[in-house]
């Protein structure tokens, strides 16, 4: 899974560093770290103190901590993040590991974490060069989306869970849409208001006249229809 992390990085422009660990950086304003936590040790991650005696969480955190320091990448501390991959013995993992995925991902304090849950054979399928453009195809498969809507984490979608994890959580990866198909919110907004501003405008036009209408007379119903026919029309 970590060939295949740093394939999407390189893909998404980002160039592998040396340090005292290795990272990725793009234009040194965007920087990660990668590290592989065993299922059995991310199971019992179960409290802040947990996380930061594991080996390999450690290892990053010193390795970050001596690159700060050292000051050779001046935008590293604030702009950083540490992707952890598990490799588990089943694709239901992302369920009922939930606990642990949401402590590590909701403590930002040096790094924003994204927690990547997968199986050997999730990720076999997952070779094709560039990769990108075949996980935007696979993601965008409604069928098996409407099938994890049905049953949840099931092996059989294994790797299409995989593949959601990484556009749901890597900030660098995105999906393209048809544009002849997609209404962006502006369009949408600029029609509406366009339908509103005729119904002001004609409003507007007739002001004096709307002004001179006494609605509780009776007398008046034939200049209320009048006026009633000419908006609809405008």
């Amino acid at each position: 899974m970590e060939i295949i992390i740093k394939k999407l990085l390189n893909e998404s422009s980002y160039i592998e560093k040396t340090g005292a660990i290795p990272f990725y950086s793009k234009e040194d304003k965007s920087f990660f770290f990668i590290i592989n936590i065993a299922e059995t040790d991310f199971i019992t991650l179960n409290s802040k103190e947990l996380i930061k005696e594991n080996s390999q969480y450690k290892a990053a955190m010193d390795g970050f901590k001596t690159i700060v320091n050292s000051g050779d990448q001046i935008t590293i501390e604030k702009n950083s993040s540490l992707i952890v991959l598990v490799n588990c013995s089943n694709i239901d993992a992302i369920g009922d590991l939930q606990q642990q995925i949401l402590l590590i991902e909701e403590d930002q304090y040096f790094f924003k974490k994204y927690v990547i849950l997968y199986t050997e054979a999730s990720i076999s399928g997952l070779t094709a060069t560039p990769l990108i453009p075949e996980l935007r195809t696979k993601v965008k498969d409604n069928t098996t989306f409407n099938v994890f809507a049905r049953k949840g984490y099931q092996s059989d979608i294994a790797e299409y869970l995989v593949i959601m994890q990484l556009f749901i959580k890597l900030p660098f990866l995105n999906l393209v849409y048809n544009k002849e198909r997609f209404t962006s919110l502006s369009q949408k907004l600029t029609s509406i208001l366009s339908a509103e501003a005729s119904l002001y405008a004609s409003l507007v036009s007739h002001s004096e006249e709307l002004a001179q209408v006494d609605f509780s007379k009776p007398e008046d119903e034939a200049k209320i229809n009048e006026l009633l026919s000419i908006l609809s029309h405008d």
